[in-house]
């Protein structure tokens, strides 16, 4: 008896159609791209947050290395200010500079605290005739964080008369671009107003 082999059935398989195929990279590449882009805007908010982080803490330390300073100075000597600016926001009268001095002299000399425009530039000479003394306190770093302004002015009395014991100043920073952000709409962007108190001794 001959015995007739069995035939297997073989499957059937089936592609993709050209529509199909498209629809599919086209779902892809829209993922691709939406993934793209949440990692562009992630990377450029990080930017943000560090220029932000940035101009936050060199303004902080910039206010607190010159309230340090001023509050050794002695108020009974009170205060000279030098180099008057104009159009300051806040301020009737405004310098870049301030000789103060922590008691009388020739045993005490003269120091000065000044703010230098041109550079971004703040320095602390504790003589002022002793270029040797100088200490820098801040200097600006273009394209990461620039002082735009600093100023200082003395404070008023109850009666309208100056009292140079008691200084105000006023500062302005920023992150010189870094944040990636239009000018009108830059959060990095520092206003700092304070007034210091020269001790009474």
């Amino acid at each position: 008896m001959k015995l007739v082999p069995e035939k297997h059935a073989v499957p059937e398989t089936s592609g993709y159609t050209l529509v199909e195929l498209m629809v599919a990279v086209s779902i892809g590449i829209l993922l691709a791209g939406g993934g793209v882009f949440l990692l562009v805007e992630a990377a450029r908010e990080n930017l943000r947050t560090v220029a932000d982080a940035t101009v936050e803490q060199e303004s902080a330390q910039l206010q607190a290395r010159i309230q340090g300073l001023l509050r050794q100075m002695s108020s009974a000597e009170g205060a000279v200010f030098i180099l008057p600016v104009s159009e300051v926001v806040g301020l009737p009268t405004g310098f870049q500079a301030v000789i103060v001095g922590r008691g009388p002299t020739p045993d005490f000399p003269r120091a000065e605290l000044r703010f230098d425009p041109q550079t971004g530039r703040v320095w602390f000479r504790e003589n002022r005739l002793q270029p040797a003394t100088e200490t820098t306190l801040f200097e600006n770093r273009p394209g990461r964080v620039v002082l735009r302004q600093l100023v200082f002015a003395p404070s008023l009395k109850a009666d309208g008369s100056t009292d140079n014991g008691l200084i105000r100043v006023f500062m302005e920073m920023d992150d010189d671009g870094f944040g990636r952000r239009r000018p009108e709409m830059n959060s990095a962007r520092v206003l700092r107003s304070f007034v210091v108190k020269m001790r009474n001794a």
